[in-house]
């Protein structure tokens, strides 16, 4: 039981940190649990629950900017869906329905492929998945433009958390 919550401890403190990392939380968490000795099936289920403190810690820390958001929403109408304020509004609407569909899907099946994976083959899958997601962003970097500043926009970034901050209608914080 001990040290059952002490791995909650540790792993609670890798996420909060890998969480608002350009890393895969998810990923580099089911490879530590797996490293502590559970199995990758536990391992996906955990850091997907974490994913839930992710959302309550955003949701705090942002808490001023949702409710901005929230106030226009008594006022979106189709006609004026894409003009101003009301663009934020249509833009997180749309990203948060999207998401949360290919959310499902995905989380199905990732369910799926770690119950006929074994163990080590779905560890080295994840393995190989966070070398080419950094050798993605690696290359993306000069297309992108390496001279961009930390608080320019792409839609990536705005698609997420850590992007609000450069979101059309948010005020920046930091």
């Amino acid at each position: 039981m001990a040290r059952d919550l002490v791995v909650a401890l540790v792993v609670g403190i890798l996420q909060g940190i890998f969480e608002w990392l350009p890393i895969s939380s998810e990923g580099n968490i089911t490879i530590v649990l797996s490293a502590l000795g559970r199995s990758p099936e536990a391992g996906v289920a955990f850091a997907l629950f974490l994913h839930l403190g992710t959302a309550l810690a955003a949701t705090v820390y942002y808490r001023e900017d949702i409710r901005d958001v929230l106030t226009l929403l008594p006022s979106w109408r189709p006609a004026n869906a894409t003009e101003g304020e009301q663009a934020t509004v249509t833009f997180l609407a749309i990203g948060t329905l999207v998401s949360g569909v290919v959310g499902v899907a995905a989380y199905l099946t990732l369910v799926d492929a770690v119950s006929e994976l074994g163990g080590g083959v779905f560890i080295a899958l994840i393995g190989v998945l966070l070398v080419l997601t950094g050798a993605f962003q690696y290359l993306s970097r000069d297309r992108l433009g390496a001279g961009r500043t930390r608080r320019s926009s792409t839609a990536c970034s705005s698609a997420s958390p850590r992007g609000w901050r450069s979101s059309p209608g948010f005020r920046g914080r930091g």
